[in-house]
C-alpha cells in the first residue's frame, strides 16, 4: 500500500500524516514539538517528525512511502522573529535613468513586525558603460567589510537585460555568498517591487539553505528515499533545490496547506478558514469555493509574489490572558508555548494541589499581567483551550478538548478567582469573550477586503487549537461553525495530498529533442491524470549518460478549491457546465460553450440586462478561422460573465469579458492583437489597457499585470503565435483570448 507522507511545521509542534494513496485515509501519523531552540532550528524538528513517522509507516505494515510533501514556516518566522542576518543590497542603474534607479532601490531599513526591522548595507553602481567581474567583484568585498553574510541585487529594467544583475551573482558565488537577483523572481516591471523581493529573500537564504541541507540528510537517515517537495505559498510546490534559492515562494506555506487539506476534504462554497495554532491564528476566505490569493506585502512594501491572502491574528489556542484590576483586558499574543509553560487543563488534577494565582511577565520585556498558576506541580498557563474547557464549551472530540475532562481546568480557574475575586467560570468566559472579540476585528477586516460580511461566511475549524475557539467565535458572529475532520493534522494531509509528482523514462543513446518531448509530454499526462491542475504543472528532464536513461519529472498541485480532489476521468460536459454556473451564479440553461483548448472549456452568460435568446452572443460577422467563432460583438458595452473549467470540472478563471476570441494561427493572432489594440481607453491624457487572459495549452495567463498596452501585447503575443513550444496536444489546439472589463471580476 504506497503512501504519501505530509509534513507540517507549526510554531507548537511538527506533525505528520501519512496518507493512502488510493483511498485518501490516513494511515500512520507522528508528533514533535517544533525544534526552534535547536542548533539546526527547526529543521531538527523535520528529521525527528520523518523518522518518527516513517517507523510509524512500518509498525502499520504499510509502505512504501513514495512522495514527502512539506510545508514549511520558515520564510514567515525568519521575518516575524526578525532574526536575520546582514544583508549586501546592490542598486544598479544606467544613464539617464542614475537618479531614479537609486531612488527605487535605497529602501533603507524594511519593518517586518513589531520591533523587528531589516537595514541593508547598500551600495549603487553606476553600469552605463557596463559592469565588468573586477567591479562587481570589489563591490561585493565591501559589502562583506561591513558586515554582510548574503547578498541582493536589483537592477532597472534587468527584466529585459540581467546583465548587471547576473554579474553581481557570480561575484557573489566565487565568495561562497547566497544572493538573490530580482530578476529571478518577478519579469515584472517595477523597480521597487522587485528590490524589497529580492532584499527579504536574500534575507532568509541563509537559515533556508541550511534547512534544506539539514533536511536532506534526515531523509537519507530515515531511509526515505521518495522525492521531497515543498508547498508555496500560492499551492503549488517546488523541490528542495528550489526552496533553498526562493524561500519567499513558501511565505504562507502552512496555511496553504491548510487550506489544501480542508478544500480538499470539505464541499464548501463560501466561508472563513480559520487555522488556530498554539500562538496565532491563519484567516483565509474561500469564495465560490477557491481561496482568495494576493500579493504578499512586507511591512509597508508590496512584494512581486502571489500567495494565498492570509490574516493573521495574535490569538489562539494557547494565548494567555493579561490582567488589569479584576477584568480580562487580552488575550496573547503571548502563548504558552513561548512562555514555556504546560496548559493547566492537560495536567493531571493531582499536579494542581495546592493551586494559587498570580500575574507575570512570561519572558523578558512582558508586562506582569499574564494570568499563569502555581501548584505543587510547577507553574502552569492558563490558555484559551483551559477556558474552552473550564466552560465546557470545546468540541468534544476535538484535539483540544482536555483527556481527563474539566476537572483540572476547574481547579486552575478556581485559584485565578480567587486571586482576582471574581467568579471563576465568568472569568473563564470573559477570557474567551475577549478572544472572540479579538478574532472578530481581523476577520472584518479579512472579510472587507474581500467584499463580503463576514457574517455571510460559515467557519471552518482546522489546528490544533480549533475546538477551543471556534465554538465561542462562531456562537459571538452568530453564524455556522465546524471542525474539519482530522482538524489537528490537516496541513499534514494537505501537504501530503495537495501535491502531485509524475516521472517518465525513456531509453535512449542520446537525449534527442523528440525524445525530450515524448517524455514531457507522457509525463505531463500522468500528472494531470492524478489530479494536477494543468497551469500548476513544472517539468524538468535529467539525463543519465551511464545508463542511456532520460528521464521527465512533472511536479503540480492540486486545484485549490472546495469539494475534494477531481475525478481520475474527465466529466461530462454537463457537470462542467453546472460548475461554471455556480461559480458564476447562473443557471446552466443561460449559459453557452463559447471557446476550448485542450485542456479548458470557456462557458459565459448573457449580456447584463438581456435575457437569454435575445440578441445576447451575437457573433462579431467577421468570419471564422477553420469553422471556429471569433467571438462576440461588444454591443450594449455590458460585458458577458464567463468562467474557464478544466476538463475535470475545476474552476480556473471567471470574470466579466467585453470579448473571446477563438482560434488559431497567423490570421488569429493578428485579430487578436488588434482588438486588443481597439480596446484600450483613453480617461484624459493617460491610457488603459484592457485586462487580458490568453488560454494557450495547460497555460492560463493573466496579462493584466502589464501597465501599458505596449506590455499586455508583448505578453499576448507571446502566447498567441505558433510556437514549437508545449506538448503535441497544445500546439493543435486553439487559443481562447479573453478581453475583459476593469474591474469586472
Amino acid at each position: 500500500m504506497p503512501v504519501r507522507l505530509g509534513i507540517d511545521v507549526g510554531g507548537t509542534f511538527t506533525k505528520a500524516a501519512a496518507v493512502d494513496v488510493t483511498t485518501g485515509e490516513v494511515v500512520a501519523r507522528a508528533v514533535v514539538p517544533t525544534s526552534h531552540d535547536a542548533p539546526d532550528g527547526i529543521a531538527s524538528g523535520v528529521v525527528a517528525v520523518l523518522a518518527a513517522a516513517s517507523a510509524a509507516v512500518d509498525r502499520a505494515g504499510v509502505g512504501p512511502i513514495v512522495m514527502v510533501g512539506h510545508s514549511t514556516s520558515l520564510a514567515v518566522n525568519a521575518l516575524l522573529e526578525g532574526d536575520l542576518p546582514v544583508v549586501g543590497l546592490v542598486g544598479i542603474g544606467r544613464a539617464p535613468d542614475l537618479g531614479p534607479a537609486k531612488r527605487r532601490t535605497d529602501i533603507g531599513r524594511l519593518a517586518l513586525a513589531p520591533g523587528r526591522v531589516l537595514e541593508p548595507r547598500y551600495r549603487f553602481v553606476d553600469a552605463t558603460r557596463g559592469l565588468d567581474a573586477a567591479h562587481a567583484g570589489t563591490v561585493i568585498d565591501e559589502l562583506v567589510a561591513e558586515g554582510a553574510r548574503s547578498i541582493a541585487v536589483s537592477e532597472a529594467f534587468a527584466v529585459d537585460d540581467p546583465a548587471g544583475e547576473i554579474a553581481i551573482l557570480a561575484a557573489a558565488a566565487e565568495r561562497g555568498l547566497p544572493a538573490c537577483a530580482g530578476h529571478q523572481l518577478t519579469g515584472v516591471l517595477g523597480l521597487e517591487l522587485r528590490t524589497v523581493s529580492a532584499l527579504v529573500n536574500a534575507a532568509i537564504l541563509p537559515r533556508a539553505q541550511a534547512t534544506a541541507a539539514v533536511v536532506a540528510e534526515g531523509l537519507a537517515a530515515a531511509g526515505v528515499h521518495a522525492p521531497l517537495v515543498i508547498l508555496r505559498g500560492d499551492g503549488g510546490a517546488t523541490d528542495l533545490a528550489g526552496f533553498a534559492a526562493l524561500p519567499l515562494r513558501s511565505l504562507f506555506s502552512g496555511p496553504a496547506a491548510s487550506v489544501s487539506g480542508a478544500l480538499h476534504h470539505l464541499d464548501l462554497g463560501d466561508g472563513l478558514m480559520l487555522e488556530v495554532g498554539g500562538t496565532s491564528t491563519n484567516i483565509a476566505i474561500v469564495r465560490g469555493r477557491r481561496p482568495r490569493l494576493a500579493y504578499v506585502r512586507v511591512g509597508a512594501y508590496a512584494t512581486c509574489l502571489r500567495s494565498l491572502d492570509v490574516w493573521v491574528a495574535g490569538v489562539a489556542g494557547g494565548s494567555l490572558a493579561r490582567i488589569k484590576g479584576r477584568r480580562v483586558i487580552a488575550v496573547g499574543p503571548r502563548s504558552a508555548h513561548i512562555a514555556g509553560l504546560p496548559y493547566a487543563a492537560f495536567a493531571e488534577p493531582a499536579m494542581l494541589a495546592g493551586a494559587r494565582a498570580a500575574l507575570v511577565a512570561p519572558r523578558a520585556g512582558d508586562s506582569v499581567d499574564h494570568l499563569v498558576v502555581d501548584a505543587d506541580g510547577g507553574r502552569f498557563a492558563l490558555t484559551v483551550t483551559c477556558a474552552a474547557n473550564a466552560t465546557g464549551v470545546v468540541t468534544p472530540d476535538s484535539y483540544a478538548a482536555a483527556p481527563g475532562g474539566r476537572e483540572s481546568a476547574e481547579l486552575a480557574f478556581a485559584a485565578a478567582g480567587r486571586l482576582l475575586g471574581v467568579d471563576p467560570r465568568e472569568l473563564a468566559n470573559s477570557m474567551l469573550q475577549v478572544a472572540a472579540a479579538e478574532l472578530e476585528r481581523t476577520l472584518r477586516a479579512a472579510a472587507s477586503a474581500a467584499g463580503t460580511d463576514v457574517r455571510s461566511l460559515a467557519i471552518v475549524g482546522v489546528g490544533g487549537g480549533a475546538g477551543a475557539l471556534v465554538p465561542s467565535l462562531a456562537a459571538s458572529l452568530g453564524v455556522r461553525g465546524e471542525l474539519a475532520r482530522h482538524a489537528e493534522i490537516l496541513s499534514s494531509i494537505g501537504a501530503a495530498t495537495s501535491l502531485i509528482q509524475a516521472v517518465e523514462e525513456r531509453s535512449a543513446a542520446a537525449a534527442d529533442e523528440s525524445t525530450i518531448r515524448e517524455a514531457i509530454d507522457a509525463s505531463e499526462a500522468a500528472a494531470m491524470a492524478a489530479g494536477a491542475a494543468p497551469a500548476s504543472l513544472e517539468t524538468t528532464t535529467e539525463f543519465d549518460a551511464a545508463r542511456r536513461l532520460l528521464r521527465a519529472i512533472t511536479t503540480g498541485s492540486l486545484p485549490l478549491e472546495a469539494g475534494g480532489p477531481p475525478p481520475a476521468d474527465p466529466v461530462d460536459e454537463a457537470t462542467l457546465l453546472a460548475r461554471a454556473g455556480s461559480t458564476l451564479g447562473l443557471p446552466p440553461e443561460e449559459l453557452s460553450e463559447v471557446g476550448r483548448t485542450a485542456h479548458y472549456i470557456a462557458f459565459a452568460g448573457p449580456e447584463a440586462g438581456q435575457r437569454p435568446g435575445r440578441g445576447a452572443g451575437r457573433p462579431w460577422g467577421r468570419g471564422s478561422d477553420a469553422g471556429r467563432s471569433w467571438g462576440w460583438g461588444r454591443g450594449s458595452g455590458a460585458g458577458r460573465p464567463w468562467a474557464l473549467v478544466d476538463r475535470r470540472g475545476t474552476v480556473a478563471h471567471h470574470g466579466v469579458a467585453d470579448a473571446i476570441l477563438v482560434g488559431s494561427g497567423e490570421d488569429f493572432a493578428n485579430t487578436a492583437l488588434e482588438e486588443i489594440r481597439r480596446a484600450e481607453r483613453h480617461v484624459g491624457p493617460a491610457s488603459v489597457a484592457p485586462p487580458v487572459v490568453v488560454v494557450s495549452g495547460r497555460r492560463v495567463v493573466d496579462c493584466s499585470p502589464m501597465s501599458t498596452l505596449a506590455g499586455v501585447l508583448r505578453a499576448v503575443e507571446a502566447e498567441v503565435r505558433p510556437s514549437t513550444s508545449g506538448s503535441a496536444a497544445d500546439r493543435s489546439a486553439s487559443v481562447i483570448v479573453a478581453i475583459e472589463r476593469e474591474g469586472g471580476r
